[in-house]
């Protein structure tokens, strides 16, 4: 017969924070923050987080990789939301939240307003410092047409191609549900 140590005794491995998986209608997207928008007595710095840019990405619904365009005019942007740390869900402990965004041409910009706190210090110090840049939209996608490798189409007034070996996802309707730091971005 094994006998265990009291459960008080026994050490556990830390818990990794739970990270929700997207559904098929989730939206991630990557691109950086703009070092020169620095305000530290504010402790905000601005961020490009989506662009009209064609970008790879998983299609959770499809189980298949895709290039996706975000049509910026098309997404809804609320006056706040969260910022998370790495489009993780599950916890209050969050950096900070994204106090205003906006279209400029074919982008999003977003003014991003770090908490202060032992816990949120150090993460500004290094976006501050310009040693981390990387942001992501969380959104969700309301409408969109999928056009076939190697089809064109006309749509938000302009014309897509497709190209030879992926479908090129146009997301003409959106909505921004937060905006998470990230090592790595991917549009920007």
């Amino acid at each position: 017969m094994t006998h265990l140590p009291p459960a008080d005794q026994i050490l556990r491995a830390p818990q990794r924070p739970r990270v929700a998986t997207p559904g098929p209608h989730q939206i991630l997207r990557s691109a950086y923050t703009i070092a020169s928008t620095r305000d530290d007595a504010a402790r905000t710095i601005e961020a490009t987080i989506a662009t009209q840019n064609p970008v790879m990405v998983y299609d959770w619904g499809e189980g298949r990789i895709i290039q996706e365009v975000l049509i910026v005019t098309g997404a809804k942007m609320p006056k706040w939301t969260p910022m998370l740390d790495q489009h993780t869900r599950y916890s209050l402990m969050t950096p900070g939240s994204v106090i205003g965004y906006r279209v400029e041409g074919e982008t999003i910009r977003a003014t991003l307003r770090f908490a202060s706190g032992e816990d949120v210090d150090p993460i500004w110090e290094r976006y501050r410092s310009d040693h981390l840049r990387g942001v992501s939209v969380g959104g969700t996608r309301i409408d969109y047409t999928d056009i076939a490798p190697g089809q064109s189409a006309q749509i938000a007034g302009r014309r897509w191609v497709a190209g030879s070996k992926h479908t090129l996802r146009i997301t003409t309707r959106w909505r921004i549900n937060e905006t998470s730091l990230v090592i790595f971005g991917a549009d920007g």
